[in-house]
């Protein structure tokens, strides 16, 4: 069998089983943007417009990076479920790395200078003690356990 197929496609015309091949890429170069031109400023997906609820400043953003926190530490502690596996499962050196976080944050947030409320920093400080005394009454169920 001869490779007329290929010959038959490059110039359009029917191959032997009566199919046709018909090569539709473009080849026209494309326009180059120009350099002058501002680019547009358009939010990424997920990402929210200033009153949309999403973290707008730093503080936010830390307050939400502490929350998170404070939920992983909880996880980690075996008082809530992962919520992959459906599990709660001890790891008290991973609770503690959580802990310490939140406490870092913690101390940078609730400072004097803070542009916080003084019920946000409130909260804060209440969020860290509950986790630090969590810890100890899971570190002490550990020791209780064996495990």
């Amino acid at each position: 069998m001869s490779d007329n197929s290929t010959g038959a496609a490059a110039n359009n015309q029917p191959d032997e089983e009566g199919f046709t091949f018909v090569d539709k890429r473009s080849v026209a170069p494309q326009e180059e943007p120009a350099v002058d031109e501002p680019i547009e400023d358009v939010p990424l997906e997920g990402e929210a417009e200033a009153g949309e609820g999403g973290p707008s400043t730093t503080y936010q953003l830390a307050l939400y990076a502490l929350g998170l926190l404070q939920m992983n530490a909880f996880q980690q502690l075996g008082l809530l479920s992962n919520p992959n596996t459906g599990k709660a499962v001890r790891d008290l050196a991973q609770a503690r790395l959580a802990i310490d976080c939140v406490a870092a944050l913690a101390g940078v947030l609730d400072t004097p200078g803070s542009a916080l409320e003084d019920r946000t920093k409130q909260d804060v400080r209440r969020v860290l003690t509950d986790l630090r005394l969590n810890f100890v009454t899971q570190s002490q169920m550990a020791a209780g356990d064996g495990s």
